[in-house]
């Protein structure tokens, strides 16, 4: 179903007609969702109003009574809102919390969550269409302004667990001329978030669409016999005389189905029917829309009881009348023409969705039926306006009044013949109705000269209501194209009536705002009846066809919703099936025919517009991510004929995910439209030429500190101590900016703005600079406000675990500039300071008030937070070191964090130790050439092993560990790495000192220089000089044999247990030796035992025996 304000017909000066009293407030809203559990949805509305409105609900506790961020506010309107959840339940207490204000644009801008439970993942296969609808837009739009709004969010768990989001300001500015020199015309993004990764695709919708439509091909029509409401007691219960009504209308009669059957054959009674809907026509020709007709009839029947049909240049309503002197039916209409309404256009109707009203009376110059003909006259008002006819009433010379005017005679009173017509109503035309059809009271049923009867009673019974011809009325073709919110009712709806009402969705099982008509009191508080004399005052809904899918029955026999799919019938939206008895349910049900004709649901809101003249369609190419540019050659272009007019718009858009019956979501704000030229890299707003007005449209930029990663041009934050602050303006949305979990980053909003003053230097003083943002990260904190202009805001984020993936926020820079002191007498000139003088003409006068404030363009920053990775090893730690006692050795251990906001450090386990005297140096920040390069450090490890740790054979390990964060989140440990190094220092080995002497080396073991000296028989003389590093072989190696122990090995080799121990260092902490193991001895053949091992052995061949006490 489609309530939507006419398309492309925004800036026409009748837009805002009739509305103005009403002072809409509604100015932004979208909606996201995300599943919780099992079938359980929370719902995050986001909306924005006018800020100051004069209404206990909009107060707040701002110094100036109003709202304030942190405050919570009613939402309210004209309407109620109201959040819809799509299973016949909604919610009206929607109270919001306070995000952000805008005291220059004055707005408000809360959210709320709202969590639902569903019975099942999805509507019986379709998704669950969610909607928050209210009334009424901001009353100074350029286009709908004063309408209602409604915003359709899709649910299907079965196919997503969240929906796409979108963030961007409730205003946006756009100027009418590019700020972008490269670019022909001005564009703006539409920042969406797909958190399943998936493609999103952008659709302009009209802000009031209200479901989908249904679209013909001149294959079939979708009919309702007329027959059941041509009964005598249907008909007789029209006047509450009949003995049984249907108990669905409570007493009601004029809104019973009876009266509909009589006002479409017209009725003495009932003065006036209105018929309205929407149409939208694609073949060149137009073709008829509605009709009550027999399609079957060829002659001597009533044929079309009444017909509306349009070209692309006109509409045409009239009726089908017997003309008995041409033996067929005659095609009596009178045409409207779109161009006789300034406020409607001349152009073109075809490819566009508009509202037409049809209003037909019947005129009736006597109380009896008999008295002569009946005739019409009609009223057309298309988008509620009120077209003119082609020939307006008029006395022909010496003749009466146009028939059906009761006989005036134009010679005696010339001026009343007009008087009985009100404005853009039509010359009354004979028919439907022919006096010779007519049944007087008690009479039996006329004929037509001998042919077949053609009675009052039987009149209509085989006609049906017809949307959609299928078939040529008088010269009016098939219809082709889309229809859609059809309403019949009893009554003559005025023109406020229809204006205040077609863009507004009538639904009596869950809205307020119409009611169910069937039980409106009158002043009485009676039943209001339709009568002669409250028809134009009153009137009642007799039918309404919405055509949604829901209550349509598909091809498949269930419901659908997706475009193409073939419908059966359709149920009626008023009356409500589910409330009337189960024998008119078939009546109100008006099936397809034929059965096999194509009638199916069409989705046709991918048109709209945001200026006169041109569409702004997407890029039929697509492939491209949402938020592309407005531009040719984007997805989202504003049409090639650009000639957008200054003013204030609104634009509604719906973000769909590319996954099969994927999620959408919408978002509804206000375009401002400026009228701007492109001025040295400046927007110079025209019409303002002078120093004391508001020049120029602010400039604003995003400052922080940031580096490109080579993979992919990714943006990244990283620590101010690493990177001056530059600007970000070059990766804005939709580039990425990427960051981490835990750790802060600091941007600096910067606005600016080149207004002059009277000597043509920028203005600092009477010109201030300000920001606007929308919906911020929770845990952002923003500054105050610095200087004027320029001017500085500084907002700090800590973005938390739960943020990870894609955040975006948007802002832009807002001026004021004050008028101040100035010279009166038009000469337009600051006064001094003193307000003395320097003036033309005039003397000096304090105004102090500000212009009119003018916004910078909307800009947005894409933050990807991820994962805090954990910190590595850069330098390859080997597993395994050999030392030499005496050599001096090392290595380097260094390491990074590719989260270049963080920082690490390198530190030794606790747990192992470094060695005796080894040194770890200081920590130092150097460039490894891996990875982001950004934290690199390092430290050395150096060791020098004492003569005496021969045989040193432990581990130790390094740890880098990062800072893990801030703990504003929740305490985040620190993560880190660990390397290990196995570090042995060789037996029996010593590297020399400089001027290090055999002899001091040899005293420093208790032994003698001969026993070192025949140690190392590549030393031929002992008096030799060493040389510095010169590697000495202190004793010998030996392998340990069996079960030996220390006290036997040092007895065997004349040694003492202090001089294995100082040979061989890990000794010094083992009480056994391990077979096999090697140790360092320095044999003493004074005082060692004198037998070996092989003493006592016997030799058997190639082994040798030994005495078991060797073994």
């Amino acid at each position: 179903m489609r309530i939507a304000a006419l398309l492309c017909l925004l800036a026409l000066a009748g837009a805002k007609e009739g509305f103005q009293s009403w002072g809409g407030t509604f100015r932004f809203s979208k909606i996201a969702w995300r599943r919780v559990v099992d079938n359980t949805v929370t719902f995050n509305l986001e909306v924005a109003f006018t800020r100051k409105v004069d209404t206990g609900y909009f107060k707040g506790s701002s110094l100036d009574g109003y709202a304030r961020v942190g405050d919570s506010i009613t939402i309210t309107g004209q309407a109620t809102p109201e959040f819809n959840f799509g299973d016949e339940t909604l919610r009206r207490d929607l109270v919001i919390k306070v995000t952000a204000i805008s005291e220059q644009e004055d707005w408000v801008m809360g959210e709320l969550d709202i969590t639902h439970t569903y019975a099942t993942p999805n509507d019986n296969g379709n998704p669950w269409y969610a909607s928050f609808t209210g009334c009424c837009r901001y009353f100074r739009l350029s286009n709908n302004a004063d309408a209602p709004w409604e915003l359709i969010t899709t649910v299907d768990l079965t196919v997503a667990k969240e929906s796409p989001r979108v963030n961007m300001l409730p205003v946006v500015t756009l100027a009418s001329q590019s700020v972008d020199p490269t670019k022909t015309q001005p564009y703006f993004q539409i920042p969406a978030i797909s958190p399943d990764g998936s493609d999103l695709s952008l659709k302009i919708i009209d802000g009031n669409d209200n479901g989908n439509a249904i679209k013909f091909d001149q294959s079939a029509v979708v009919s309702l016999p007329l027959n059941p409401f041509l009964t005598q007691d249907a008909m007789d219960c029209c006047d509450g005389k009949a003995s049984s009504c249907p108990k669905y209308i409570k007493n009601n009669f004029g809104a019973s189905p009876g009266c509909l059957g009589r006002l479409l054959r017209t009725d003495n009674v009932l003065p006036a029917l209105t018929v309205e809907g929407w149409f939208y026509f694609t073949s060149v020709g137009g073709g008829v829309l509605f009709t009550a007709n027999d399609t079957s009839c060829r002659q001597n029947c009533e044929g079309s009881l009444l017909t509306i049909a349009v070209d692309p240049y006109s509409v045409i309503v009239g009726h089908n009348v017997w003309d008995a002197t041409k033996n067929a039916l005659q095609f009596q209409n009178v045409t409207f023409r779109f161009a006789s309404n300034p406020n409607v256009g001349t152009n073109s109707m075809q490819n566009m969705f508009v509202h037409i009203a049809v209003v037909r009376k019947t005129i009736v110059n006597c109380s009896s039926e008999n008295c002569g003909d009946w005739y019409s006259t009609y009223k057309v008002y298309i988008n509620g306006h009120l077209l003119g006819i082609r020939d307006y009433p008029r006395c022909i010379s010496g003749q009466s009044c146009s028939i059906g005017l009761r006989n005036r005679n134009c010679q005696t009173t010339p001026a009343t013949c007009s008087a009985e017509l009100t404005i853009g109503e039509s010359n009354p035309i004979v028919g439907p109705r022919r006096a010779s059809a007519l049944t007087g009271p008690g009479a039996s049923c006329k004929t037509l000269s001998g042919s077949s009867m053609y009675c009052a009673d039987s009149m209509g019974r085989n006609s049906s209501i017809i949307f959609g011809s299928a078939s040529t009325i008088g010269a009016y073709g098939p219809f082709e194209g889309y229809l859609d919110e059809w309403r019949i009712w009893n009554g003559e709806r005025s023109q406020s009536d229809i204006k205040a009402w077609y863009q507004i969705k009538l639904d009596p099982r869950t809205s307020d705002f119409n009611g169910d008509p069937t039980v409106i009191l009158d002043m009485s508080m009676q039943p209001m009846q339709i009568n002669k004399n409250n028809f134009d005052k009153m009137s009642l809904l007799l039918a309404s066809y919405s055509f949604d899918a829901r209550l349509a029955t598909s091809s498949t026999g269930v419901t659908c919703r997706i475009p193409g799919c073939r419908f059966l019938s359709f149920k009626s939206t008023f009356p409500d099936i589910g409330k009337m008895d189960q024998s008119w349910i078939a009546a109100w049900t008006a099936p397809v025919s034929p059965q096999t004709g194509n009638v199916v649901m069409a989705d046709i809101d991918n048109t709209g517009y945001v200026k006169q003249g041109s569409v702004a369609v997407l890029d039929p190419q697509g492939g491209c991510m949402c938020g592309c540019p407005f531009f040719v050659g984007s997805r989202c272009a504003i049409g090639s004929s650009y000639s957008i007019l200054p003013g204030l718009y609104q634009v509604s858009i719906q973000v769909s995910s590319s996954l099969v019956n994927g999620p959408s979501t919408p978002v509804d704000f206000m375009l401002n439209v400026l009228a701007s030229t492109y001025d040295s890299g400046h927007m110079r707003l025209l019409n303002k030429d002078t120093f004391w007005v508001n020049q120029y449209i602010p400039d604003s930029d995003i400052v922080g500190s940031f580096r490109t990663l080579q993979l992919g041009g990714v943006v990244e934050m990283v620590s101010p101590s690493l990177v001056d602050a530059r600007s970000l303006q070059s990766f804005l949305y939709p580039q990425i900016v990427q960051t981490y979990a835990n750790f802060e980053i600091k941007l600096t909003f910067v606005g600016s703005d080149v207004q002059k003053d009277i000597n043509g230097n920028i203005d600092t003083k009477n010109t201030r600079v300000s920001f606007t943002l929308s919906h911020a990260p929770p845990e952002a904190q923003f500054s105050v406000v610095t200087g004027m202009n320029p001017a500085h805001m500084v907002m700090t984020w800590t973005p938390c675990e739960s943020e990870y993936g894609l955040n975006i926020f948007c802002f832009n820079a807002v001026d004021q500039h004050m008028i101040g002191t100035v010279c009166s007498g038009g000469a337009h000139e600051y006064c001094n300071s003193d307000l003395t003088a320097n003036c033309t003409s005039g003397t000096c006068s304090t105004y102090n008030q500000y212009d009119t404030s003018a916004s910078s363009r909307m800009k947005c920053a894409r933050v990807n937070v991820v994962q805090d990775p954990a910190p590595y090893f850069v330098s390859m730690v080997p597993s395994y070191k050999e030392f030499i006692a005496g050599k001096e050795d090392g290595l380097i251990v260094s390491g990074q964090d590719d989260n270049c906001l963080d920082s690490v450090r390198i530190e030794i386990e606790p747990s192992t130790p470094l060695p005796p005297g080894a040194m770890f140096g200081p920590q130092e920040r150097v460039s490894l050439g891996v990875g982001k390069d950004c934290n690199g450090v390092q430290r050395v490890f150096k060791w020098k092993p004492d003569v005496k740790t021969g045989g040193y054979n432990r581990t130790t390990c390094f740890r880098i560990v990062d800072t893990g964060g801030d703990s504003l989140c929740r305490p985040q440990a620190p993560q880190s790495a660990v390397t290990c190094i196995l570090i042995h220092v060789l037996r029996c080995k010593y590297a020399l000192q400089q001027n290090q002497r055999l002899l001091d080396i040899a005293s420093s073991f208790g032994i003698s220089w001969m026993q070192l000296w025949s140690a190392n028989l590549d030393l031929h003389h002992p008096d030799y000089i060493l040389y510095r590093s010169q590697v000495l072989q202190l004793g010998h190696l030996y392998h340990v044999k069996g079960t030996e122990t220390k006290d036997g090995l040092v007895a065997r080799f004349g040694m003492n247990l202090q001089l294995l121990h100082e040979l061989n260092y890990d000794l010094m902490s083992s009480s056994s030796l391990s077979a096999g193991s090697l140790v360092c001895v320095i044999p003493n053949s004074c005082t060692g035992m004198a037998s070996t091992v092989y003493q006592g052995s016997t030799q058997n061949g190639n082994s040798l025996s030994f005495p078991s006490s060797w073994v």
